[in-house]
């Protein structure tokens, strides 16, 4: 089972930065929206580096190789 291929890490996210504009998007809620892009990023990394061990622990347990 191979790895998905993602467009963008985690940092590209957090150092992402937008140009203003005079009628742009309002920069706080901009802001806000990609806090929550990251913390949902880092848990989803987190469960896939849990269910990735678990899967491993499973392996070894049925002898897998």
């Amino acid at each position: 089972m191979g790895k998905v291929q993602v467009n963008l890490s985690l940092n590209d996210v957090l150092e992402t930065r937008f140009r203003q504009s005079f009628r742009g998007y309002n920069q706080d809620d901009v802001d806000v929206f990609l806090d929550k892009v990251v913390q949902d990023y880092a848990a989803f990394n987190k469960e896939i580096d849990r269910l990735e061990q678990e899967v491993e622990q499973l392996k070894k347990g049925y002898g897998y190789r």
